[in-house]
């Protein structure tokens, strides 16, 4: 009896391991040109910062238009102060799965540079 109680936590714990793990697995890398069209936090209880760069033509997306989280204060401050219509380079990691203390999205910027 003693064994399956044993058993069974063990099972439940790496079942709520699993999520946690994913979190923050890295996915993919990268980094995608485009012009910032929005930026700003989300959210009712946690507040998140998000963003939406126009790929302007550049993406196979229907609407060209890709969105993001930030959750390095750094980062968000960069971004805060790219100039309106501004051609920028957004570095991201790609996780596998979604964090909503995060961000709505699964891509986390981790670095902004101005493209000329």
């Amino acid at each position: 009896m003693k064994k399956v109680l044993v058993g069974s936590v063990l099972f439940v714990v790496v079942l709520l391991l699993i999520p946690v793990a994913l979190n923050h697995t890295v996915y993919s890398e990268g980094y995608r040109d485009g012009v910032v069209r929005k930026f700003g936090t989300k959210g009712l209880l946690f507040k998140t910062h998000e963003g939406e760069m126009g790929l302007d033509g550049l993406s196979k997306s229907v609407n060209g238009v890709w969105e993001f989280s930030v959750t390095d204060p750094e980062v968000i401050q960069e971004i805060q102060k790219v100039p309106s219509g501004a051609f920028v380079r957004l570095h991201y990691k790609q996780y596998v799965m979604g964090n909503p203390f995060y961000g709505s999205t699964d891509y986390r910027i981790t670095k902004v540079e101005k493209v000329k």
